[in-house]
């Protein structure tokens, strides 16, 4: 949303300077997750920009949930990373006790095989795949 945008909505959020094609597929996946998300009325949402605005220069999550007062972290992952940078994120949450639960959601096989994996050592991470 442009400053205008911003202005004209009302809202407290930074405005958007530039958005690339892989942020918006992303993005995109975001919102699905939200969607399937949204028949449980039980829990509340907070996007990342809601999140960004609250806690500058720290590793944020694709958005938050809050389900039964307990904050869950969720994070959108639609291609494989690095073994190296997943664990450095979940050690960044295993040491950042404002979540008790990180929901990943996988965009296919490979990075679900991947963060499976990974779950044993983490016991607050949970993996599920991307409903479309």
């Amino acid at each position: 949303m442009s400053k205008k945008g911003v202005a004209l909505a009302g809202s407290e959020l930074s405005a958007v300077r530039h958005i690339s094609i892989a942020t918006i597929r992303h993005q995109l996946a975001v919102v699905n997750v939200y969607l399937n998300l949204l028949n449980d009325k039980s829990i509340e949402f907070v996007t990342e920009r809601e999140l960004r605005d609250q806690n500058k220069g720290r590793y944020l999550p694709d958005g938050m949930i809050i389900k039964d007062n307990q904050k869950i972290a969720l994070e959108v992952e639609l291609t494989a990373k690095s073994k190296k940078r997943i664990s450095k994120i979940l050690n960044q949450y295993r040491k950042d006790f404002s979540y008790q639960s990180v929901w990943y959601f996988c965009g296919d096989n490979q990075v679900m095989n991947q963060l499976n994996n990974q779950a044993k050592e983490y016991s607050f991470l949970k993996v599920y795949p991307l409903v479309s």
